[in-house]
């Protein structure tokens, strides 16, 4: 797809002309108007043109700057952004209890076996009674 910036680039001589033309016709046909000369229409007709330009290149004017902005915009957010991560303390510097007892992902989620009667400790008012007795 074309730009924007370039699709009015592109289009502001066809524009130019469509309003040297209607503004020449609007000021032969509209009723109540003198009849120009040959030189008074030239000239309505080259206003005509150079205020369609000139509002083409206003936009593209205002059109370059607000990219201009844009792209200081993401620079200035990726600065700051390493900035940030750099000046951010990695985890493995920061004390504390958590981290001096560190557990790998693979010791943490390796397969256990399930436990056994056997292997749970019992409180002694929950021992078995012996049924011999």
């Amino acid at each position: 797809m074309i730009p924007v910036n370039r699709l009015v680039a592109l289009l502001t001589p066809l524009f130019a002309a469509a309003a040297a033309v209607g503004s020449a016709w609007l000021l032969k046909h509209f009723p109540g108007l003198p009849v120009p000369s040959t030189a008074e229409l030239t000239a309505v007709e080259a206003l005509g043109a150079t205020a369609a330009g000139s509002a083409a290149i206003k936009w593209l004017h205002g059109h370059q700057a607000w990219e201009r902005r844009l792209s200081d915009a993401e620079e200035s957010a990726k600065h700051y952004a390493a900035i940030a991560a750099a000046a951010a303390p990695s985890l493995d510097k920061v004390p504390g209890a958590l981290f001096d007892h560190a557990v790998s992902d693979a010791e943490e989620f390796a397969h256990q076996p399930p436990a056994t009667v056997a292997d749970s400790p019992r409180p002694p008012s929950a021992a078995v009674p012996d049924p011999v007795a």
